[in-house]
């Protein structure tokens, strides 16, 4: 019975391996923008308005207030610089700040994107 679940689980991570959707060495430039990732560099003019709206639709995916997203100023800082404590001063509620950080891991490792932001890729 563990083997099948060992076997289970190594099905589901096999693809993602596979796919390389791994974490660039450290040094390197950005994530795969082509695997759901954000590539993390500094945004100018337009660009800086579309990392805000994915920020805004990361949030709305979730059904989180929109008044967090103007703390937020980028995917970036999303993904790489918002930590528990950061969001438990802005008065996010409890079940908000984990389901956010849940989702903001699962887009770190590809395995979940808002439709909005998956139909652009």
């Amino acid at each position: 019975m563990l083997r099948d679940a060992t076997l289970r689980l190594a099905s589901r991570a096999a693809p993602a391996l596979a796919g390389g959707s791994v974490r660039p060495a450290a040094g390197s430039v950005g994530w795969v923008r082509a695997r759901g990732y954000c590539d993390g560099g500094s945004a100018a003019g337009g660009e800086e308005d579309r990392h805000r709206a994915d920020v805004e639709c990361f949030l709305a995916a979730l059904g989180i207030e929109e008044k967090y997203a103007e703390k937020i100023p980028n995917m970036a800082a999303l993904l790489h610089e918002t930590k528990t404590e950061h969001l438990k001063k802005e008065g996010m509620k409890v079940t908000d700040r984990k389901k956010l950080l849940s989702h903001v891991e699962k887009y770190k490792r590809g395995l979940w994107a808002p439709k909005e932001l998956r139909e652009r890729t």
